[in-house]
């Protein structure tokens, strides 16, 4: 399954826990192309597509893809700080 098929990965005000499965990469959507990440909720196993183009979320990422050398299994805990739609995120290693 390609990263278009999978299911896109929604974050809310509860921390989500994920495994980072790609580096950023960009996939067609009906608004042009977006930056995204595949992801692994640990949770449940499910492989799912998260949108990084928020810069609050990117500029997280991006202190751990740095640190690292890539984002790749990488094991962060995600969420929104409230739920107005531009909230910022908040994003801690594991």
């Amino acid at each position: 399954m390609n990263a278009s098929q999978k299911p896109r990965m929604r974050i809310g005000t509860g921390w989500q826990e994920l495994e980072i499965l790609s580096d950023p990469f960009v996939i067609f959507t009906r608004r042009g192309y977006a930056p995204v990440i595949e992801v692994k909720v640990l949770r449940s196993g499910l492989p799912q597509v998260l949108f990084v183009s928020a810069v609050s979320l990117s500029e997280q990422l991006e202190r751990i893809r740095e640190e690292r050398g890539s984002l790749v299994g990488a094991r962060v805990r995600i969420r929104k700080q409230d739920t107005s739609q531009f909230a910022p995120y908040e994003v801690e290693s594991m």
